[in-house]
């Protein structure tokens, strides 16, 4: 910050003042390590020193390696929420940072993966239709059973 022109007049010669920023730092993690496509997962974390309505870019890296970001704004501790259902099956990266503001350095969190999978493909109406026969065909088996074991018994 240059204020030369505000107290230089005093002495003649421009005076420079720098201020230093202190150090802030981001911890994520996410919920889960794998989950089907159309599940939520849930990113969290915070910022230290904890700040109350700092923003912070939540950036997602999809599995082709297109990006893009959501914006979240701590609470009063300095923690922070995300949920999220990713679309696209395959390896996600998710990494948080701040601007920082006049007091604090911005900074950015460690990168964490996650992997979306397939979802379960539904039982074909062939097995729905198996299943029944299938109870049908045991139940008259177990009756032919019982019926020739209790001729025998009458014998």
């Amino acid at each position: 910050m240059d204020i030369s022109k505000q107290i230089g007049f005093l002495t003649g010669t421009p005076i420079t003042l720098t201020s230093h920023k202190l150090a802030s730092s981001i911890s994520l993690s996410v919920s889960r390590e794998g989950v089907r496509k159309g599940e939520q997962i849930t990113i969290s974390g915070s910022v230290d020193p904890p700040l109350a309505g700092v923003a912070i870019t939540i950036t997602f890296e999809r599995p082709d390696g297109s990006t893009f970001n959501e914006t979240v704004l701590t609470g009063s501790s300095g923690s922070f929420n995300y949920a999220f259902v990713p679309e696209d099956a395959g390896n996600w990266r998710v990494y948080a940072s701040w601007l920082g503001d006049e007091k604090y350095k911005g900074t950015s969190s460690s990168s964490f993966s996650f992997t979306v999978e397939a979802p379960l493909k539904p039982l074909s109406l062939e097995i729905y239709a198996t299943i029944p026969a299938v109870m049908v065909v045991a139940i008259v088996i177990i009756a032919v059973v019982h019926k020739r074991r209790r001729a025998k018994s009458l014998r």
